[in-house]
Parts: structure tokens; C-alpha cells; sequence
């Protein structure tokens, strides 16, 4: 009977991080341009936090900041996503909310006690875009090949929009 060096598995399968492809140009200017996106979201939720003591002067700030940080989400991160599934429902929800806001700040202006009326299903609106533009970022930070400071940003953008969403 011969005996086996113990420092070389005889049967035991190696294991090796699973391989992944490479990366050609167009998969590195989409990583780079929703890097992009992710730091983008961060500073303007932080412009946005950082405006809300100036809303009690100015009212249209606010409202005029969360046009701004749907926008961004939309052309920035929806757009260079990993994930292209439902893609239609997210920028559905996010022209919707958009367009509910200018709707609400009109008809607020028009008429009070209508736009009080109003204000359940425009915040309906902005939560479910919210809602949803969270779900998915977590599921593409989760897809991310590469954990580098600008996921890293991203998900810090995600923890204060669900803080914004909570205080929305």
C-alpha cells in the first residue's frame, strides 16, 4: 500500500473563484456611467437633505430637488442598469411621479383644499417610484463585478433615500 502525500488532495475538487468573462469596451463605459450615476445620486440626495432647512423660506425647493433626483435617476442609473427587466415600470413610475409633482405644485397654487386632496395619491406616487428604484438598485449593487468607492457611494444614496422616503 503506497502512501499519499497529504500536502496534495487526492480526490477532493479544487476550488476556484467561478470564471468570469472579459470585459470588453462597451461593458467598461457602461460600469464607468453608472458609477457615475451612483456618485451623482448621493450628492444630490445630499444637496436635497442638506436643502431642507432652506424649504421653510423657499417652497418650491423642495418639490424642485425631487424633480431634479428623479431625473437623475432616470437618466443616469435606470438607464446603465444591469437589471433589463421592467425597466418600462420604472420610468413609468418615474415620469409618473414626476408629472404628479408639476401637477400638485399647480394645482396648489390654483386651488388649496383640491391639491390637499390630491396630496395622498401624489405621495402614493413618489413612494412607489422610491420603492421600487430601491428594490432595484439593491438587487444591481448586488450585481456589481467590482465593489469600488462608487458602489460604495451608491449604497450610501440608497440608506438616505429610504430615509428621505420615510420622511417624504
Amino acid at each position: 500500500m503506497a502512501e499519499t502525500d497529504p500536502a496534495t488532495p487526492t480526490s477532493a475538487p479544487a476550488l476556484r473563484p467561478p470564471a468570469r468573462r472579459r470585459l470588453g469596451r462597451e461593458d467598461v463605459r457602461r460600469i464607468r456611467l453608472r458609477h457615475r450615476g451612483y456618485r451623482l445620486l448621493l450628492v444630490s440626495v445630499g444637496v436635497m437633505l442638506l436643502s431642507q432647512p432652506l424649504a421653510n423660506r423657499w417652497p418650491l425647493l423642495s418639490p424642485l430637488t425631487a424633480i431634479g433626483i428623479a431625473l437623475m435617476m432616470l437618466l443616469f442609473l435606470t438607464r446603465y442598469s444591469l437589471l433589463k427587466s421592467r425597466l418600462r415600470l420604472i420610468n413609468g413610475l418615474g415620469i409618473a411621479a414626476i408629472g404628479s409633482e408639476l401637477l400638485w405644485l399647480l394645482i396648489l397654487v390654483s386651488n388649496t383644499s383640491l391639491a390637499l386632496h390630491l396630496s395622498i395619491l401624489h405621495l402614493l406616487v413618489w413612494f412607489l417610484f422610491i420603492g421600487t428604484f430601491l428594490i432595484r438598485m439593491a438587487r444591481v449593487l448586488m450585481l456589481e463585478p467590482y465593489v469600488t468607492l462608487a458602489v460604495l457611494l451608491g449604497a450610501a444614496a440608497g440608506y438616505l433615500l429610504i430615509g428621505y422616503l420615510g420622511a417624504f
